[in-house]
């Protein structure tokens, strides 16, 4: 049995819901989510080897979403996954707007910057982001296998309320960007954790996910639907698929397959 535990924060809904489609064909595997809020994953600390919430709602959001465990210990599971908490894409188009990296100049001249520097202002962030954050006060107490899966590319919708994003439907412009973004995190600590990226199959542009993918989407913590313009969150089909590239992964890894056996 393979015992995985999903870290994250609204983002972890869709795949909740996928787990829901999926686990049946799983049946070696056990998951167990931990959710929180935005950014409030935050607020964990390191105690006797688990990490523990430092505030009730912390505490009691994870116990919703785990079916009533309010700390992480390392020692239940055999690998990591933090979903949702690294720069979004919506965040990186718009920094690429402003300061167009030189492989992208015929979107924009007016602020050139060199591809490294772009790569690294992206690698910065990421860095600095709550779930690369998470992953290191986990591998403090834990040397298990971290994935970190950033937030979904938007819905192409996005565009209708941002029309300026449209210019990376164009030209590979949005498969350039996602490029450079994947190359970023390249330069990050890989023994802290390992960043993984959402389905192919999912993917318009490079940097936008499919519509059907973000259509009926739910909220974490209740069973309301987000509103129907609603393009960054992604629905159950978006979530089946990418736990299940995420479970494969797992079960290629050594580590994991020895971690079950010990």
């Amino acid at each position: 049995m393979m015992r995985v535990c999903l870290i994250g924060n609204s983002h972890l809904g869709c795949l909740k819901l996928g787990w829901d489609e999926i686990a049946t064909r799983h049946s070696d595997t056990k998951v167990t989510f931990f959710g929180t809020p935005r950014r409030t994953i935050l607020h964990l600390r390191a105690r006797q080897h688990r990490l523990v919430p430092t505030t009730e709602s912390v505490e009691t959001s994870f116990m919703r979403t785990s079916d009533g465990l309010s700390v992480i210990d390392p020692q239940l599971y055999d690998a990591f996954v933090i979903c949702g908490l690294t720069v979004s894409s919506v965040l990186v188009m718009g920094l690429a707007c402003r300061y167009t990296p030189d492989s992208l100049s015929h979107l924009s001249e007016r602020h050139l910057v060199s591809d490294d520097f772009f790569k690294a202002i992206l690698a910065e962030m990421n860095q600095a982001s709550a779930g690369y954050k998470t992953a290191k006060r986990l591998r403090r107490i834990t040397d298990k296998p971290i994935l970190i899966l950033p937030p979904p590319m938007p819905s192409e919708q996005i565009t209708l309320k941002q029309p300026r994003l449209t210019k990376f439907q164009q030209d590979e412009s949005g498969t350039r960007l996602a490029t450079l973004v994947q190359e970023a995190v390249e330069s990050l600590d890989k023994d802290v954790a390992e960043f993984v990226w959402q389905p192919q199959q999912t993917l318009a542009h490079g940097v936008f996910t499919q519509h059907e993918f973000s259509t009926n989407s739910s909220r974490l913590l209740t069973d309301e639907k987000h509103s129907d313009d609603d393009a960054i969150h992604m629905n159950g089909e978006f979530g089946a698929a990418a736990l299940t590239d995420i479970l494969g992964r797992l079960k290629g890894l050594t580590w994991v397959e020895e971690a079950k056996a010990s």
